[in-house]
C-alpha cells in the first residue's frame, strides 16, 4: 500500500494534520490503535488566536467554536478558595485596564477561546471523515524500515499486518510515541512532577459558588484540587494531586461525594452530584532529541514534546507543528529540490517547543507558590509528602487552621495578592502570542526578540513573527490581512507599483506567490495608519517572511537578499 502521507495517531494534532494534507491534495492514510469511533481522552481546552485561525482555515466555522466554548466573561475569572461557597482570592481579567486591548491585538477573533478537547476532537473527526482520507482503526505500528521507507502496522485484535510505503510519516501518537521509539529518537531533558487523579463531575454548582469562574483552586482539609468548570450546571473536571502513598482506588464515588459536599459547604444528602473517576497520571516534561528521522519521519505534538498542562501550551504547540509542516511537505512534493524547505521544520519548531515546555514549568511553579501563600508557607508539594496516618492527620489540621484564618478575613491576604499577581501573567493568556518567533533560512533577516512581558508590549511587524491582528485598506474598505492569505501559497501584500512586486515574485521562483496591492496598511485594533511598511511577504503558515519598509532601496535590497537565499537553496 502506498500513500503520500501516513499519519500515526488520531488525536487532535493527527486529525488536523490529516485535514491539512488532504486539503493540499495529498493522499493521506491515518492509523489509530483505538477501535472506531476514535475517542479523545484529553481535557485540554485552551485555544490561542493562532490555533483559532488554523481551525477556521480548514473549514471549522468560528461560530461553531464559539458555540462550544466556555462563556467568555466567566473564562476571565479564576478563584482560590477553601470552599466553593466562600472565595478567599480571585483573578478577574476584566479588572485589568489593558487586557481587552491586548486580547483584541492578538488576533482578529481575540486572544483565545476555551473549548474542551473532546468536543474539538469531534469537530475535527467529522471534518476528516468528509475528506478522501483512508482511516485504519485498531492498528498500531510494529516496525519501520528507514532504508526501504516502509512501515509495518498490525491489527490490535486480529494480529494481521499491512505494509505501507509512505512518502512521509507523521508521528502524532502522543507522549509515549511508539513511532518515535521505533525510529530510535530518544526523549531528552525529562522531568517528573506530581501525580494527579482526574475526576469528571456531573452536576450543578451554580447555586453553590460565591463567584462564577472557570477555574477553582480548592484547598480544603477534605480535598485539594484544581477544578475546571466547563459548565457550571452540568460538567466540571477536577485534577486531584496524589501523594506517593495514595492510590486512585482510594477515591471511590462514596469518598468523593463526602469530600466534595464539604468543599461545597452542603450536606451529603443535599449534594446531587455524580463522579466519573479516571486513572492516575503524572506530570512530565521532555523533548525528543530530533523532530525528524532523515526528513522522512516527523514528530508532531506530544510525540515530539511533553509540556505541562499549566498554561494551555501543549495543544496549541501541536497545532502549530502541523501548520508549520504540511505546506512544506507540499512544497517538497512539487519541487523535488526543495528539501531545504522541509529542513526548517525542526529548526523552527523545536526552539519554540522548548520555550513552551519551560514556560509550562514556570507556570506550574507559580501555582505551587499560590498554595504556599494559602497554607502558611507550606507548598502543595509539602502538603502531599506525608506518608503515615498521623502525618496525614497533621496535614488536614494545618489546612483546617488555614481555612479558619483565611475565611475569617474580609479581603484576600497580602501574600496571596502578591502571588496572584504573578499567576495573572500566566492566566492572562495573551503573552504566548508575542513569544513565538522563527529564526531560519525561511525567514529573511529574522528579528531578535526579547522575552515578552505584559508591561512591555511592542506590536511592530517584524520578520519571523506570527501575523497578529492587522488590517489594510483596499479601495477605501478595511480588510483583515488574514482574509487575504491562503495556505496553498505565499502572499505579497504591498502598496507600491506592480513592477516592484513582480521583481519579488520573480526572485522567489519557483515558490508560488500571490500579489495583492493595497492602498495602505493599518495597525492593530486602533486601525491607525502605519506608513513605515510598504510590503509584507507572508508564508502560508501566517508567519512574516520579510518586511519591506519605506526606506530608499528597501525593495532592491529585499530582492537581492531573496535571490541569494534562493541560490543557496538550489545548490542544496
Amino acid at each position: 500500500m502506498h500513500t503520500d502521507v501516513l499519519i500515526i495517531g488520531g488525536g487532535p494534532t493527527g486529525l488536523l494534520a490529516a485535514a491539512l494534507a488532504s486539503q493540499q491534495n495529498m493522499a493521506v492514510c491515518l492509523v489509530e490503535q483505538q477501535d472506531d469511533p476514535i475517542r479523545c481522552n484529553s481535557h485540554a481546552h485552551y485555544l490561542n488566536a493562532y490555533s483559532i485561525e488554523i481551525l477556521v482555515s480548514i473549514g471549522i466555522p468560528y461560530a461553531q467554536l464559539v458555540a462550544l466554548s466556555v462563556d467568555t466573561e466567566r473564562a476571565k475569572n479564576m478563584v482560590v478558595c477553601h470552599r466553593l461557597c466562600q472565595t478567599i482570592g480571585q483573578i478577574n481579567l476584566s479588572d485589568e485596564p489593558s487586557y481587552q486591548q491586548r486580547f483584541n491585538q492578538a488576533g482578529r477573533y481575540g486572544a483565545h477561546l476555551n473549548v474542551l478537547a473532546t468536543q474539538l476532537h469531534t469537530c475535527l473527526l467529522e471534518l476528516v471523515k468528509r475528506l478522501p482520507i483512508k482511516i485504519l482503526t485498531s492498528y498500531r505500528p510494529i516496525a519501520l524500515d528507514i532504508a526501504k521507507r516502509t512501515v509495518m502496522i498490525r491489527h490490535c485484535q486480529q494480529q494481521s499486518t499491512i505494509e505501507i510505503k509512505p512518502n512521509t510519516i507523521l508521528a502524532c501518537d502522543g507522549a509515549s510515541s511508539t513511532t518515535a521509539e521505533l525510529a530510535d529518537i530518544p526523549l531528552q531533558d525529562q522531568q517528573r512532577f506530581m501525580s494527579f487523579l482526574t475526576v469528571e463531575c456531573k452536576g450543578s454548582i451554580r447555586e453553590i459558588v460565591e463567584h462564577e469562574a472557570m477555574i477553582y483552586w480548592i484547598y480544603h482539609e477534605s480535598m485539594v484540587a484544581c477544578m475546571v468548570a466547563f459548565d457550571l450546571d452540568q460538567r466540571q473536571i477536577m485534577q486531584i494531586p496524589l501523594a506517593g502513598h495514595q492510590s486512585h482506588k482510594q477515591f471511590d464515588e462514596k469518598y468523593l461525594h463526602k469530600a466534595f459536599s464539604a468543599v461545597c459547604g452542603v450536606s451529603e444528602q443535599d449534594l446531587d452530584y455524580k463522579f466519573k473517576i479516571h486513572n492516575r497520571w503524572q506530570l512530565k516534561t521532555g523533548i525528543r532529541a530530533s523532530a525528524h528521522k532523515e526528513y522522512w519521519l516527523f514528530l508532531l505534538g506530544d510525540a515530539c514534546h511533553q509540556i505541562l498542562p499549566a498554561g494551555g501550551l501543549g495543544l496549541n504547540t501541536g497545532f502549530a507543528d502541523a501548520y508549520n509542516l504540511i505546506w512544506k511537505l507540499k512544497e517538497n512534493q512539487i519541487h523535488a529540490n526543495r528539501h531545504w524547505c522541509v529542513d526548517t521544520y525542526e529548526q523552527e519548531r523545536l526552539p519554540n517547543a522548548i520555550k513552551a515546555m519551560n514556560q509550562s514549568i514556570e507556570n506550574y511553579q507559580s501555582f505551587l507558590k499560590m498554595s504556599a501563600a494559602i497554607t502558611i508557607g507550606t507548598s502543595m508539594r509539602g502538603l502531599l509528602t506525608f506518608d503515615t496516618m498521623n502525618d496525614r492527620w497533621i496535614r488536614q489540621q494545618v489546612i483546617w487552621l488555614c481555612r479558619q484564618y483565611n475565611e475569617s478575613l474580609n479581603t484576600q491576604s497580602q501574600s496571596l495578592t502578591q502571588c496572584l499577581e504573578e499567576v495573572k501573567a500566566h492566566y492572562d493568556g495573551t503573552a504566548m502570542h508575542h513569544q513565538v518567533y522563527y529564526h531560519s533560512t525561511l525567514i529573511l533577516n529574522a528579528s531578535s526578540r526579547r522575552y515578552y512581558q505584559l508591561a512591555q508590549i511592542e506590536h511592530n511587524v517584524r520578520a519571523g513573527m506570527r501575523l497578529l491582528n492587522r488590517v489594510c485598506m483596499i479601495q477605501n474598505e478595511k480588510v483583515f490581512i488574514h482574509d487575504l492569505l491562503n495556505y496553498s501559497h505565499w502572499t505579497l501584500i504591498c502598496q507600491t507599483s506592480q513592477k516592484q512586486a513582480d521583481q519579488v515574485v520573480t526572485a522567489l521562483k519557483p515558490i508560488q506567490v500571490k500579489t495583492i496591492l493595497v492602498d495602505k496598511f493599518l495597525g492593530e485594533c486602533d486601525r491607525k495608519e502605519t506608513g513605515s511598511i510598504q510590503g509584507l511577504i507572508i508564508r502560508p503558515d501566517c508567519f512574516v517572511f520579510a518586511v519591506i519598509n519605506a526606506e530608499p532601496n528597501a525593495w532592491q535590497s529585499c530582492v537581492q537578499s531573496i535571490e541569494r537565499l534562493m541560490a543557496a537553496a538550489n545548490k542544496n
